[in-house]
């Protein structure tokens, strides 16, 4: 969407509808249609990371990494997912800054350390596998998790949905932070036409798409989280519904995606080199830094 806005592929929004001001939108959802806080989408599909585990391997429902780290069963994610979106996560629920007063894309070390320290951690509980390293893609990721018969996977709802493995469950991700956090991500409509009238005509049938009993029918059996509150309260299954809402309510954009651009590359191979036991959390946390001080001054 940034980048559509950027080149003027797509137009604003401001004066065709007022449908992205309804007050039922997810936060997560009201956020990704703004670029330089104008509106340029409107959402109709939503999707968030959770954690999927089986039952019959874990007593209880999954509450925090120690608890984790006790039970010592194997925990899915893919390690050289390009974005890292795992540790990025896990080191913005410590609240760990990704970007300074001028902008530009920061690392605090200690923080990032305390990740990888859970990582190593792991490591040496069997929680995370060597094998790890050569999980790439999501897709891959669920595919060993149903492989290896492991106790958990950080998924993605979407997956979890399409699924529904019977010996399965999903609960809200595990992060380092008593209140619940995740990431989210959305598809959203957007408007290209560029005659006026066609245009308005067009903001018409996005307003008709993204109506919350639409909404509700489409997402469920597209596997979709609904980006609307009252869409998600229509659907039939209860205890789904509700871990749905929990999680869209905790659910935050990615970082813009120039500053995802300069720490995806080095929180990836933090990742790499602590899973893979080739550096030590200190080590690693250290050299993500100072790659990342290296990418942004060859960047200015």
């Amino acid at each position: 969407l940034e980048i559509a806005a950027l080149k003027g592929l797509i137009y604003p929004l401001e004066g065709l509808t007022q449908v992205q001001d309804d007050v039922d939108w997810y936060g997560y959802a009201r956020q990704m249609t703004l670029f330089q806080e104008i509106p340029y989408g409107i959402p109709f599909a939503g999707d968030a990371m959770v954690l999927v585990y089986r039952p019959e391997m874990v007593s209880e429902i999954p509450e925090s990494w120690p608890q984790i780290l006790q039970i010592k069963e194997p925990l899915v994610f893919s390690a050289r997912d390009k974005r890292a979106m795992m540790t990025l996560l896990l080191y913005q629920s410590l609240g760990g800054e990704v970007q300074n007063s001028l902008g530009y894309p920061v690392l605090q070390p200690e923080i990032l350390e305390e990740v990888l320290t859970l990582y190593s951690e792991g490591v040496s509980e069997g929680v995370f596998p060597a094998w790890l390293t050569q999980v790439e893609t999501r897709e891959q990721a669920w595919s060993s998790y149903e492989i290896n018969d492991s106790a958990y996977i950080a998924a993605w709802a979407s997956e979890y949905l399409s699924e529904m493995p019977a010996d399965s469950t999903a609960t809200r991700m595990i992060t380092f932070n008593e209140e619940a956090m995740t990431y989210a991500d959305s598809w959203l409509w957007a408007i290209t036409e560029l005659d006026t009238e066609t245009r308005q005509i067009t903001a018409g049938l996005v307003e008709h798409l993204v109506q919350a009993d639409f909404l509700t029918d489409w997402s469920l059996a597209a596997g979709y989280l609904p980006p609307r509150t009252t869409a998600l309260s229509s659907w039939s299954n209860q205890s789904l519904q509700s871990l749905l809402h929990e999680v869209s309510l905790s659910a935050q954009v990615f970082p813009s995606s120039d500053i995802m651009f300069m720490l995806s590359s080095v929180l990836e191979e933090a990742t790499m080199a602590v899973v893979g036991q080739r550096a030590s959390p200190a080590e690693a946390a250290q050299a993500a830094v100072e790659r990342l001080n290296v990418a942004a001054q060859g960047s200015n």
